[in-house]
């Protein structure tokens, strides 16, 4: 499938632009469906994938922008509190292995290096 490029009608944030000088950077979940459909969104409500950029480096990385917290260690999930006072999520790349028979029974594994 071909990558393709949407405009975000906006001009990226500041802490955005640091943050792509380190790793890949990419908007996910409800703010792509709602671009994708042309719905005005009166709250930002956004959440981001970042790849080629291990957990520890990325919390060093957001700290230094803003305030950020790891806060689903086993999802790999980062909660960053933006300089412009909107707080957002950053899942790393990763992939889930079941581990028995339940809905609940698996394990996540991040990985940074996984290709998006």
């Amino acid at each position: 499938m071909p990558k393709r490029h949407i405009s975000l009608g906006r001009e990226l944030f500041p802490w955005e632009r640091k943050v792509l000088e380190s790793c890949r950077l990419y908007l996910v979940g409800g703010a792509v469906r709602d671009l994708l459909l042309g719905r005005a969104k009166l709250d930002l409500d956004l959440d981001y994938l970042a790849a080629g950029i291990d957990e520890d480096s990325l919390l060093a990385l957001l700290s230094n922008i803003g305030r950020a917290a790891l806060v689903g260690r086993s999802f790999g999930v980062v909660k960053f509190r933006t300089p412009e006072g909107i707080t957002v999520d950053i899942a790393m790349p990763r992939s889930e292995v079941s581990t028995g028979p339940g809905h609940r029974d698996f394990r996540v594994i991040s990985d940074p290096g996984m290709p998006v």
